[in-house]
């Protein structure tokens, strides 16, 4: 469980921080808009990044709910 917990992590990661930087430098916003051009790309990055995440997410809940009190 622990083995396939990290590969997603790792891979949403990847996406989420890939995305971020490439959006972060496309959008044209700087100066004062600077903090709004970093909300926008961290937005975008978990959106690209929660089909990698949620499956895993999923699964825990489910080994949590079966394992006996």
């Amino acid at each position: 469980m622990l083995v396939s917990r990290t590969i997603y992590d790792w891979r949403a990661a990847a996406m989420f921080f890939s995305t971020y930087e490439m959006s972060k430098q496309s959008l044209p916003l700087h100066g004062q808009l600077a903090p709004l051009n970093h909300m926008i790309s961290a937005s975008i990055g978990e959106v690209v990044c929660r089909p990698v995440s949620l499956p895993c997410l999923q699964a825990s809940e489910v080994t949590c709910f079966r394992q006996p009190a």
